[in-house]
């Protein structure tokens, strides 16, 4: 079976937000990107942590810093 004759994809979306979920999505959007001969367009956004008063700032840190170190891990920074 050729994908590409079923399905006609030029371009695929892929939306990284830094999860294992979204790494699990990518890996299938890759391979479904290779048998149609698509190209895949990575999208990642960043939202900007809120406000927060002294006291919840090192929580917000942390969990920025190590959403960070899990995309370095997947090779999802320049």
């Amino acid at each position: 079976m050729n994908l590409s004759e079923e399905i006609p994809l030029k371009k695929i979306l892929m939306p990284i937000d830094g999860s294992d979920s979204s790494f699990k999505a990518a890996k299938y959007a890759i391979k479904i990107a290779k048998m149609s001969m698509a190209e895949i367009i990575c999208m990642h956004a960043v939202v900007n942590p809120p406000y927060v008063d002294y006291k919840a700032a090192g929580l917000v840190i942390v969990r920025y810093t190590e959403r960070a170190k899990n995309m370095q891990k997947h090779g999802m920074t320049r």
